[in-house]
């Protein structure tokens, strides 16, 4: 590793892989981070064309920002705007900061908790993506929170008009509890599903339902033309639903 650069804590590793780097727990990758604009060939390629496609002009917030994975797709999609990112592990920022400092320049980082976080922000947000995880019994899974507080949280900072964008993955029984909240508590929610990954990627509005319509059609389309155009692997390998939800506030 190259003079100055940060060490990893006694748990996590900063292990070189070509093109970036990723953070690792044991065998668990918690976050990767490409160098240069382009893919990852993961999941952070779909956040990444969803934020840069439907996020309309305002804040942007990251909600478990790790090693910045998701910011080479965006470079790749021309999106530079100015993201607020928060985490509770300095690891992976340190590590993004020393290895990108132009991109570092965009990103306006905390170290806090997202929930506690979230509730201190002032405004309201364009859009917020949760990519929150906790390496635990030699996998990934999401903290207990984003099943029930966290969506309604984001649900109530957004900006109307706003996008949640959820990156889940199923508890160990195989249910999927944060997509049921998800669709109680928006009006209008589209699927990413995955054929090499069992994550799910879930995008929300509170747009009331008779505003301007979203298709499994258009959205699907816009995200594999996406892909393409950044050279992604996971072009032609995702599959866009539309599921109505519960509720219908602005």
């Amino acid at each position: 590793m190259p003079p100055g650069a940060p060490r990893a804590s006694l748990l996590t590793r900063v292990v070189p892989v070509p093109g970036g780097i990723r953070l690792m727990q044991g065998r668990v990758v918690l976050s990767e981070l490409r160098l240069q604009p382009g893919p990852t060939h993961s999941v952070f390629d779909v956040l990444a064309s969803l934020l840069a496609r439907l996020a309309p002009p305002g804040n942007v917030g990251v909600l478990g920002f790790g090693a910045g994975g998701v910011m080479a797709p965006l470079r790749a999609l021309g999106f530079d705007r100015l993201i607020h990112a928060v985490d509770t592990d300095p690891i992976g920022h340190d590590v993004f900061r020393h290895r990108c400092p132009e991109w570092s320049r965009h990103v306006e980082w905390s170290r806090v908790d997202a929930v506690e976080w979230l509730r201190g922000s002032r405004g309201r947000f364009a859009a917020l993506l949760d990519d929150l995880s906790e390496p635990r019994d030699g996998d990934v899974h999401k903290p207990a929170v984003c099943w029930g507080t966290l969506p309604r949280l984001m649900q109530s900072r957004l900006a109307p008009g706003g996008v949640a964008v959820f990156n889940l993955v199923p508890n160990a029984d195989g249910s999927w509890p944060g997509i049921d909240e998800v669709r109680r508590l928006f009006p209008l929610v589209m699927e990413v599903r995955y054929r090499d990954y069992l994550n799910r990627t879930v995008v929300a509005t509170r747009m009331p339902a008779d505003g301007p319509p979203w298709s499994p059609w258009g959205l699907g389309r816009g995200v594999q033309a996406d892909l393409r155009r950044m050279g992604s692997r996971l072009a032609g390998r995702t599959s866009c639903h539309r599921w109505m939800g519960g509720s219908h506030g602005s």
